[in-house]
């Protein structure tokens, strides 16, 4: 038979991150993030992030619960909001001369499960509805008085993925193995509202949907101590 004895200490409930990027060029990006997590029969974590600054702002909410079973399960639901601003123009963290040249916006929300299949192989199944929208003109010479073309798109989207991963580290690994194979459905409608610099008057209405699949591995076939040899594709 044998003992064993454990120490643990809980972790702190609320974590409080700050962080960004400072250069000489305009692309500045502050980033503040809290999370809140308890544990009991069951654990659950909060969080709630956000980057700012002029060429790309973010939002970001997340609540998962999870369950401590023999086959442990974990249900997570977020909602997310990002924007990217391609100006011309030199801008501080939220300033700017001369109109944008293209605008990208976009937010989803959805619901992702995870659950294992064996001791390194997981699936996951994710579940979102969105809204995209581009904002940009058809010419570099364009002033305040133009409007530019809209582009939306709003649909859903659903995806499987299987992933077995025995890497040894999460970044720079060396030895083990790692393959993920997903699919992904894709459904929604498309909607172009034309701007003064097009000379087109017509507005486009699209509906679209089609599949993805993706195959990503990584395997090392040599692991010695001094040389490492492996494949990715």
């Amino acid at each position: 038979t044998y003992n064993i004895n454990i120490n643990i200490n809980k972790a702190k409930e609320i974590k409080i991150e700050v962080g960004g990027h400072i250069s000489s060029r305009s692309v500045n990006t502050g980033y503040i993030g809290v999370s809140y997590q308890t544990i009991g029969k069951i654990a659950t974590k909060t969080e709630l992030s956000s980057y700012f600054g002029k060429f790309y702002g973010s939002g970001k909410a997340t609540f998962t619960i999870e369950f401590p079973r023999v086959y442990p399960t974990s249900a997570s639901s977020y909602f997310v909001l990002n924007r990217w601003d391609y100006f011309k123009s030199f801008a501080t963290f939220f300033e700017d001369v001369n109109p944008s040249y293209v605008v990208q916006e976009e937010m989803y929300a959805g619901i992702k499960i995870n659950h294992p299949l064996g001791n390194n192989i997981k699936s996951t199944l994710d579940g979102r509805i969105f809204n995209t929208e581009d904002n940009y003109y058809q010419t570099s010479q364009f002033n305040n008085q133009d409007t530019s073309d809209i582009t939306k798109f709003n649909g859903s989207s659903i995806i499987w993925s299987i992933t077995q991963n025995s890497l040894n580290r999460k970044q720079f690994s060396n030895s083990g193995h790692y393959f993920k194979t997903s699919i992904r459905y894709v459904n929604g409608r498309e909607n172009t509202i034309f701007g003064s610099t097009n000379n087109s008057s017509n507005n486009s209405l699209k509906y679209h949907d089609w599949f993805n699949i993706g195959f990503e591995f990584q395997s090392f076939v040599i692991n010695q101590p001094t040389f490492h040899f492996g494949f990715q594709g």
